[in-house]
């Protein structure tokens, strides 16, 4: 949780938006782990993302896909 503050004070910082720093802390509240304070759930969340992402254009992909989010 300790590197997810770090990275949502980054975020709030960098937008000058005190929402984009709250959303980014609970994003990182829903993977956080107890017994380890350096883990980062927001990054954790960013490698979920971009695994399904690679899933999607592993075997869903294509020039003919109408999944576009």
């Amino acid at each position: 949780m300790i590197t997810d503050f770090i990275l949502a004070l980054w975020a709030g910082w960098a937008t000058q938006s005190f929402g984009v720093f709250v959303l980014v802390l609970l994003l990182g509240v829903f993977f956080w782990r107890h017994d380890r304070p350096f883990s980062s759930g927001v990054l954790r969340l960013a490698l979920i993302a971009l695994g399904i992402s690679a899933l999607f254009s592993l075997f869903g992909g294509g020039d003919d896909c109408d999944c576009d989010l």
